[in-house]
This record gives structure tokens, C-alpha cells and sequence, in this order.
């Protein structure tokens, strides 16, 4: 069964390496209501782009911003509070993904499997909601449960 999205337009900046930018850029490139509006490749640039065009999306591979991820996102949550982050992670780790979720990003994907759910990651988020692995969903409430028994 396909996935239905709404018929809505997404703007995307999309920060990365050249050869992911370009695998990223050729899965949306004929995808309806998806424009990726900036192709950037520095931190200083998303922030830029951020400025200038209040991107709906910004896709940013995590190795490029690794050692200012909790700034970036802090800055483009103050500069565009509209617009969400979606990190491309290679590391896909429960601490590396609940700490990007903490750093205000929407969601986390694995630039590997890009060609199967990049375009789904996108809608997921512009609709509000956070698009993570399971395993990390399953960690996250099981460690919600775990608080709620130790404070009764």
C-alpha cells in the first residue's frame, strides 16, 4: 500500500557533502510539491539560507555539522521556528538520535536508506510529526515508563 500525501509544497535546503547532496537532489528532483530551494555544504551557509528563504525543511548531514550540531539547531529554531530539521545520520545510535531530538531536529534518517524513505521523512515532518527509528522510539518509551513507575 502506497502512501498518500497531501498535495502541499515543501521547501527544502539541503546541506551535505557534494555526493549526497547530488543521490538526495536526483530522489526529489521529480517529486511533485518537494523544491529543494538551496544546495549548501557549511554550517554558516544553512544558516544563511535559513535567513534568506525560511526553508519548511532543512536536510542536514549530521558529519558535516557534527561538532556544532546543538548550536545550529538552536540558531535555526530562533531564526526560522517554522522550519524543521530532518539530520541524514549515519550513526543511528539511541544517544546520537535522542540527542538531536533534544537539539529541536524533527527527525533523523539514514542517508543509506534515503531511496526508501527520504521522500516519506519530508511529508512525516511537515505534518508535524518526528520521523525516527522504531528501536529508538521503543528506548524513548520505555524510558518514560521506566520515570513514571520511579515517581509514583
Amino acid at each position: 500500500m502506497r502512501t498518500r500525501h497531501p498535495p502541499t509544497r515543501v521547501s527544502i535546503v539541503l546541506a551535505a557533502h557534494p555526493g549526497l547532496r547530488a543521490r538526495c537532489a536526483n530522489i526529489l528532483k521529480n517529486k511533485k510539491g518537494i523544491n529543494i530551494v538551496r544546495s549548501v555544504e557549511s554550517p554558516a551557509e544553512i544558516l544563511k539560507a535559513v535567513i534568506q528563504l525560511t526553508p519548511d525543511i532543512v536536510l542536514i548531514e549530521e558529519a558535516l555539522v557534527c561538532n556544532v550540531r546543538r548550536a545550529l539547531l538552536a540558531n535555526l529554531k530562533r531564526l526560522s521556528p517554522s522550519t524543521k530539521a530532518i539530520l541524514l545520520c549515519v550513526d543511528m545510535n539511541a544517544a546520537v538520535i535522542l540527542g538531536a531530538l533534544t537539539d529541536h531536529a524533527r527527525g533523523c534518517l539514514n542517508p543509506h536508506e534515503a531511496s526508501a524513505h527520504l521522500v516519506n521523512s519530508i511529508h512525516t515532518v511537515q505534518r508535524g510529526e518526528l520521523w525516527i527509528p522504531r528501536a529508538v522510539l521503543t528506548l524513548a518509551a520505555k524510558r518514560l515508563a521506566e520515570r513514571s513507575r520511579r515517581s509514583v
